[in-house]
């Protein structure tokens, strides 16, 4: 049952998949900013409490996976479940506004009581669909692979699509849903695609049926040891933690640095996220058709490294020349029409960050079919390493903002 078309109908499905959650993810942070105000505090609390949630969902559900003779049955649940909790949030969330305002009244405005009152009112908001979108990844890779010589180009594939489709997604919400129907109507589009994707994953788990494939992923079997076992799993998963790390904050840097030039409007912020998002899913898309040597991942993992770093620090040199560059292309006839605009500037944005993101997508298929060791653990495989990936960028997210009680300070007294 998994030809082609098979292959091809669950990757469109984690493509459309993807492109809601991103639509979430900025619809949600738009309906809690609302109560939970525009500040740094705010941001960072819906951020990370976004976060928690996949890390969690991929551990528990990675874990779960492996037991399933069935994975695809639980994704197209999951995916419903996202569905129909999303279009309830304009109620559930009207609900937290009590609850954050009889917090408000016994907690400062500022510093660490008022940061923990914003992040436990947005777990609250955000915890169960983002498990839920957590787990997905796992429970696809468990039953798209047949072991653990599959799984790096699998999740590769599945997170290169998905990141794509997070890259649409950001451009459309950006572009033609928010401006045209406004956060209900894009809320709504959203919860389509996920109940769409809901049915299409339901009719294959029904149509594949009891596959003896999958019947036996569900019993232990002999474990299928790489040759590349011999790399310490607690290292690898420690690297690609503080790779995380730097992620989110050569992102941050990177769009800081454009918005000062290219402006902050949502056109500008939605080139620049989808850009940094392109670069990931093609790095991931292109490290999916390659085979590499188990033995020879562990070195590419180190030369990858290397390359981002040395792809930021090139980006330094590119920031400084940003400026020039927008005022010649804006000379040239860029700013003539709007579209000739937008070009111009995903172009920039392409010139600082396209590079070191695509080393960046292909680092996490590589990690992962580094994690592997055993075919009757991949679904856990693929958790352990998005949860620690994502753990490290809740790191990032908090060290780029040190001491946010006193730069809030600062932007009121200047």
């Amino acid at each position: 049952m998994k030809g082609r078309r098979v292959r091809g109908l669950v990757y469109l499905c984690f493509f459309l998949s993807g492109a809601a959650g991103l639509m979430y993810e900025v619809i949600w942070a738009r309906q809690l900013s609302l109560f939970l105000g525009i500040t740094g505090y705010a941001h960072t609390a819906v951020i990370t409490a976004y976060m928690v949630g996949l890390a969690i969902g991929s551990l528990l559900f990675g874990r779960r996976a492996d037991t399933l003779a069935r994975p695809l049955w639980l994704y197209a649940r999951l995916e419903a479940a996202i569905g129909l909790y999303a279009a309830a949030t304009p109620w559930l969330f009207g609900g937290l506004v009590w609850l954050f305002s009889a917090g408000s009244r016994f907690l400062p405005v500022e510093g660490t009581g008022a940061y923990l009152l914003r992040f436990v009112t947005a777990l609250l908001a955000l915890l169960v669909p983002t498990v839920l979108m957590g787990g997905t990844l796992p429970l696809v890779a468990r039953w798209l692979s047949s072991g653990v010589s599959e799984l790096a180009p699998t999740v590769g594939s599945l997170y290169g699509i998905n990141t794509l489709g997070a890259t649409v997604g950001t451009l459309a919400a950006g572009y033609l849903f928010l401006p045209n129907l406004g956060v209900r109507g894009s809320l709504m589009v959203a919860v389509g695609l996920n109940l769409g994707v809901a049915a299409v994953a339901a009719w294959l788990a029904a149509a594949a049926g009891g596959e003896s494939q999958e019947s036996a992923a569900a019993q232990p079997g002999p474990a299928a040891v790489e040759p590349q076992a011999g790399a310490p799993r607690l290292g690898l998963l420690v690297g690609f933690a503080l790779s995380g790390f730097a992620a989110l904050l050569y992102q941050i840097a990177w769009i800081r640095s454009l918005t000062l030039v290219i402006g902050a409007s949502v056109y500008a912020f939605s080139l620049t996220l989808a850009t940094f998002l392109g670069g990931l899913a093609l790095g991931s898309l292109v490290y999916s058709r390659l085979r590499i040597g188990c033995r020879r991942r562990l070195a590419l993992a180190g030369w990858l490294e290397l390359a981002i770093a040395a792809g930021a620090l090139l980006g330094l040199f590119a920031t400084g020349r940003l400026p020039g560059l927008f005022l010649r292309g804006y000379s040239a006839g860029a700013g003539e029409s709007f579209l000739l605009m937008q070009l111009f500037v995903g172009g920039l944005c392409a010139l600082l960050m396209i590079g070191p993101t695509f080393l960046l997508g292909a680092l996490f298929p590589l990690m992962t079919g580094l994690l592997a060791r055993r075919d009757e653990e991949r679904g856990r495989t693929v958790g352990i390493a998005y949860a620690a990936n994502t753990a490290g960028t809740i790191l990032g997210v908090h060290a780029q903002r040190r001491d946010p009680g006193a730069r809030e300070k600062r932007d009121r007294h200047h």
